[in-house]
């Protein structure tokens, strides 16, 4: 039987930008089944919303399963109202249909990641147009909190909302602040935000009792690499910087950020964008994988004591491998890394050797994205 369900979003306009082929259908549910480690379609195109192309599913304190999905980004280019919204769902496992139990707005366009804090109680947004690509600034924010309810609903009035400001050198795609993705410090105590546009890693104290945000320290990253995604292991912090292609490296203790190391993570002679994208780190913290979006590749890294890191490999994938994850038994039994590749309309599934960090046996499934 099939032992494990995973979520995928898609972008559902056909005349965006980065939309390349057909547009997407909704979101996916696929099963992974533990006698093959195959992926396995259960139910595709289920409407959530326009462009649900940020998705999070989890299990509620009575052990149902319940999803977030994050909506809306792109929807200024339709010349509709440009925020977006956070929206929770019931999801029935007879049918695998969806039942909202409220939405929230985003705070600003673009929504394009959400994370939970340590607790669940809360989610936080990154919203990468604002508020510097608006003409008004008035109601417009870079990032915002949102509390989630006992019965897992997100509805009401956010909890927090910030705004960044700020550029960079690369006048293409740093013209303002573009807040990228959210991390929650391993305490709890601290919500980072990786700001392509400015950037910048932004560290804020949180409040896990109120949701509220408030500014601690900032690392001011290599002119024009662009912050884009970041991953804790212990007190090591690391970060995608997508304009450079570029793992960086740093550690963050008590609200203070440490020194910088950044490795390439693109292949040598390359010539293309850069475009670094996803991190997803081994439940152990001993292996740390990134992904190229351009060069189409997924970098496995191994991780020192200190946190320091070594490349082991350099494993050629499908076009735009814009999200990835680590699933693990836990048991030392089967281990696989999930790669969504938006412009192949497919997941890849690579077997992982816990032992050595190692990806092997690519498997694909179509899921049109």
């Amino acid at each position: 039987g099939i032992n494990a369900e995973y979520m995928g979003g898609s972008y559902t306009y056909d005349d965006i930008g980065f939309v390349n082929g057909s547009p997407g259908e909704g979101v996916s549910i696929l099963g992974l089944d533990p006698a093959t480690g195959d992926l396995i379609p259960i139910r595709t195109g289920i409407a959530a919303g326009e462009n649900p192309a940020f998705v999070e599913a989890r299990l509620n304190s009575e052990g149902a399963p319940e999803l977030f999905v994050l909506t809306g980004e792109c929807r200024w280019q339709k010349g509709r109202e440009p925020n977006g919204e956070l929206t929770s769902y019931q999801l029935d496992t007879a049918d695998f249909s969806l039942k909202s139990t409220g939405a929230v707005s985003t705070g600003g366009p673009d929504g394009c990641q959400f994370a939970f804090d340590r607790t669940g109680r809360f989610a936080a947004v990154a919203n990468y147009d604002a508020p510097d690509h608006v003409v008004s600034k008035e109601g417009v924010y870079s990032v915002a909190v949102a509390a989630v309810e006992e019965d897992g609903a997100v509805r009401g009035e956010l909890a927090e909302r910030k705004q960044h400001f700020g550029g960079g050198p690369n006048r293409g795609r740093q013209q303002g602040s573009h807040a990228h993705s959210f991390t929650f410090s391993p305490d709890n105590r601290y919500a980072l935000v990786c700001d392509l546009g400015a950037d910048q890693v932004v560290a804020y104290r949180f409040d896990a009792e109120t949701g509220a945000l408030s500014w601690s320290s900032a690392l001011a990253a290599k002119p024009g690499v662009g912050p884009r995604t970041g991953q804790f292991i212990g007190d090591n912090f690391y970060f995608s910087n997508e304009l450079t292609s570029e793992l960086a490296r740093t550690t963050f203790k008590d609200g203070r950020f440490g020194d910088v190391e950044y490795y390439s993570i693109v292949p040598a002679g390359f010539e293309g964008v850069r475009s670094a994208a996803d991190l997803a780190a081994s439940p152990d913290g001993r292996f740390l994988y990134a992904s190229n979006r351009q060069s189409n590749h997924i970098y496995a890294f191994s991780v020192a004591e200190d946190g320091a890191l070594t490349q082991l490999q350099e494993e050629p994938v499908g076009k735009e491998p814009r999200s990835i994850i680590v699933v693990d038994s836990g048991d030392g039994g089967s281990s696989y890394l999930l790669a969504a590749c938006h412009d192949s309309d497919a997941v890849y599934r690579f077997r992982r050797c816990p032992e050595t960090g190692a990806l092997s046996d690519a498997r694909t499934v179509t899921v049109n994205s």
